[in-house]
């Protein structure tokens, strides 16, 4: 039939062993007493092998999925493609929060596919109408509402800075316009065939470590490194620090580079090859490679960012002659002038102490560096 319906896949839901009381597969004291029963793995086992098998006769690559939440018995799955787990989680969490209701420790064993030896799929359940009692008053009604949410938002995050940490692809209910983007660029790393180092191997001292960071290194040997802050308060690292704890070398190229701010129990994906600021710009786009600028405002036009351009007169080098410019259109409105334009180095719309700090900093230095600039 299997060969008739061309059929790669199967999804077996609550697919735990079953007992049986069949004689043939019980001990032979259990079989002695009428009624008994066991847990029968090794017929649950045979199953999959023999479907696994089927499927390989007709040609394909078998995809075996199951869902055995609360009941993941290792041997009776040694054929399939991957466990679906993570309704044990309704129980445990609080407030839909991830990271506050459950232990780094059972994450990795419980979830962590290279422990098991089987892939895990972690099923999201922040969208659950079974706990619509823990999310915020004006959500509880409306699932859909909920799933549209910033709140939701925040808290999905929360649950995909785990299995990030962890490299556990999850079975999430988010609609689809916020997976599009954290997906596509996984996908564009080429993360499925990456080699993964968990942050327990990375960092010595990670208990306890407000930041914690695992890295991925793709088949062309590029890094991609997950930074999770793992604290109720939004905090700054730099690409320094990153690159030290995901033991990725240091750089003189990071000296400049700004510090990356990373929310409340939130993360980001820091790529040094392309973007090394951080601040969504390729690096081959970006003018101003070491500073990050989203906004990627010129505002003289001389391929160099406000951000990293404080040579306000152009002469390659920043210098007192600057500083006297800037001091002549302080707390003038950026958009008064080409000169206060060029002045408002941090994009605020007005020249303040903000950019006099920002130029004092970049003092007897070049400009840039910047993608566009030779």
């Amino acid at each position: 039939m299997i060969g008739s319906l061309n059929v790669r896949g199967f999804y077996f839901d609550q697919a735990k062993p079953l007992n049986s009381a069949n004689p043939a597969h019980l001990s032979a004291s259990a079989a002695a007493h009428p009624g008994s029963g066991a847990t029968d793995i090794l017929a649950i086992r045979e199953f999959y092998k023999r479907l696994a098998t089927m499927i390989y006769k007709g040609g394909g690559a078998p995809l075996i999925y199951v869902h055995n939440s609360t009941a993941p018995v290792l041997p009776a799955y040694t054929f399939v493609t991957g466990m679906v787990q993570g309704e044990e989680m309704v129980g445990r969490l609080q407030d839909l929060d991830y990271q506050a209701s459950v232990a780094l420790d059972y994450v990795r064993g419980m979830y962590t596919s290279s422990h098991a030896g089987v892939a895990t799929i972690w099923l999201e359940e922040i969208w659950s109408e079974v706990l619509a009692d823990q999310r915020p008053a004006p959500y509880r009604e409306s699932t859909q509402a909920w799933l549209a949410s910033p709140e939701f938002d925040r808290l999905w995050r929360n649950f995909m800075a785990l299995a990030l940490l962890h490299d556990v692809p999850v079975w999430t209910n988010a609609p689809a316009e916020r997976r599009r983007s954290l997906y596509g660029r996984l996908d564009s790393f080429g993360i499925a065939s990456s080699t993964f180092t968990g942050y327990w191997n990375l960092m010595p001292a990670w208990r306890g470590s407000p930041m914690l960071v695992s890295r991925y290194v793709n088949a062309q040997g590029r890094t991609l490194a997950v930074v999770a802050n793992m604290t109720g308060q939004s905090r700054s690292v730099t690409p320094a620090e990153i690159r030290r704890w995901a033991g990725m070398g240091t750089s003189a190229a990071t000296q400049y580079a700004s510090a990356i701010l990373v929310g409340a129990h939130d993360f980001v994906l820091y790529t040094p090859e392309t973007d090394l600021d951080a601040d969504g710009i390729a690096n081959a786009l970006d003018n101003c490679t070491l500073v990050a600028n989203p906004a990627q405002l010129d505002a003289d036009g001389d391929g160099y960012g406000n951000f990293c351009d404080a040579d306000l007169n152009n002469s390659g080098w920043v210098t007192s002659d600057d500083y006297s410019i800037l001091r002549s259109v302080m707390n003038q409105s950026a958009s008064s002038g080409p000169t206060a334009g060029a002045a408002d180095l941090n994009g605020s719309g007005r020249v303040n102490t903000t950019d006099y700090s920002i130029l004092r900093a970049r003092i007897n230095a070049a400009p840039g560096p910047s993608a566009l600039h030779p």
